[in-house]
């Protein structure tokens, strides 16, 4: 079982700040962080890290440009058609998702 000092030794090869606090009823000291200013320091910088690598992030699936061209025809509709657009949309992957579409799918419409 860890002992105090071990999680010291691991949260300092961490890089997190603690401070010893003494009078535990086990006699030992429990890790504590040091501030709320360093934490939210520590937390600020750690979301700006995880922004950018978000922000570089570049994927090889190539359904992107197939989404962009999607997202792009839909910006040009009036809101009712995006909508009924959405609902084909959703009907077709869920037919796809069932493996019941065919090459003889079509659209009957009024």
């Amino acid at each position: 079982m860890f002992q105090a000092d071990d999680l010291l030794e691991l949260a300092e090869e961490d890089g997190i700040a603690v401070e010893a606090v003494a009078g535990s009823s086990s006699g030992t000291s429990q890790p504590k962080p040091s501030s709320k200013k360093k934490r939210k320091c520590d937390a600020d910088e750690l979301l700006s890290t995880a922004i950018a690598s978000l922000q570089n992030v570049t994927s090889s699936d190539s359904s992107y440009p197939f989404g962009d061209y999607i997202r792009q025809e839909m910006e040009t509709m009036d809101s009712n058609n995006r909508l009924i657009f959405k609902k084909l949309i959703n009907e077709a992957l869920f037919l796809g998702n069932l493996g019941v579409l065919t090459s003889n799918a079509h659209i009957v419409y009024d």
